[in-house]
């Protein structure tokens, strides 16, 4: 998936997760499985990157969103997270 890749800054590799301009709660819960599914296949520690510029966060995906946490929080050093304004 073109909105899931890795891309190397300052020599680390970061997990680039791009959710900018998504409206479809249904397209945020794949674009997560994607990110899961590289986490989980490459099963190493790994930082990431998400950018939420321009969308929302559904409650459904925000669901998901924990359990995803719950299942990968041990292979994640850092992450973050860009493009969030507050609540709306």
């Amino acid at each position: 998936m073109e909105r899931v890749k890795k891309i190397f800054h300052n020599g680390k590799e970061i997990i680039y997760v791009d959710y900018s301009n998504v409206k479809k709660e249904e397209e945020m819960i794949e674009i997560m499985k994607a990110h899961k599914a590289m986490v989980l296949k490459d099963n190493k520690k790994h930082l990431f990157c998400a950018d939420y510029t321009g969308s929302y966060t559904p409650s459904e995906y925000m669901k998901e969103a924990k359990l995803f946490v719950n299942e990968t929080k041990n292979l994640t050093i850092k992450g973050a997270f860009l493009g969030i304004t507050g609540a709306k």
